[in-house]
């Protein structure tokens, strides 16, 4: 068990821990919104990813089916988000009081900005397959799995937010926030041509 627990968790790191929109954000709220928002995004988009895990398992084989229809739709409303938190950070204030103004950051945004991710279903369809189906207690490890991916995730995605909360200190002038809320726009952008790609 103790070996599955540390593969479990080692595939949640990977996913919760690469870049991705997720993270981005996580980054920009870190730096411009304190820790306390980023921690509550941080919150949102964990327990999101869970609920996500738990569903692709009780749900493997209809949310494979559907996934093609449901990824579709997922790209199309989280395409429409990204570039709106984009089109934010680009009109973000040049001060970190103006910035923690942007309404990106927070507990919903985490949630539902996670919910729409399509590499989260993905990802959880994927590890569901690897360390539920088909084992002798799949209804103990899919809560297991669950659990796992909500405490990796805090971490992973936590990380991106401390990250930002570390560079406030090295963005000690108006025109370098401006420039980060801009590369943070950017990065968001570019996720949105990836997830397209």
């Amino acid at each position: 068990m103790e070996s599955l627990l540390l593969a479990m968790s080692g595939f949640v790191l990977v996913g919760s821990i690469t870049p991705g929109p997720v993270n981005v954000i996580a980054t920009n709220t870190g730096l411009n919104a304190g820790i306390y928002k980023a921690f509550t995004y941080v919150l949102g988009a964990s327990l999101s990813f869970s609920i996500v895990v738990f569903i692709a398992g009780l749900m493997l084989n209809e949310v494979s089916a559907l996934l093609p229809k449901v990824t579709l739709a997922m790209q199309m409303f989280g395409s429409a988000f990204l570039l709106y938190v984009a089109f934010q950070l680009t009109r973000a204030g040049s001060s970190f009081n103006d910035a923690s103004e942007n309404q990106s950051a927070g507990f919903w945004a985490g949630s539902f900005t996670q919910a729409i991710n399509p590499k989260a279903w993905l990802f959880s369809s994927s590890g569901v397959s690897l360390y539920v189906v088909g084992r002798e207690t799949e209804n103990d490890l899919l809560l297991i799995f669950t659990l796992v991916s909500f405490v990796i995730c805090m971490i992973g995605v936590g990380v991106w937010a401390v990250a930002g909360r570390l560079l406030r200190q090295h963005l000690n002038s108006e025109s370098k926030v401006c420039l980060f809320n801009r590369v943070m726009a950017g990065l968001l952008v570019l996720c949105v041509v990836v997830i397209w790609l």
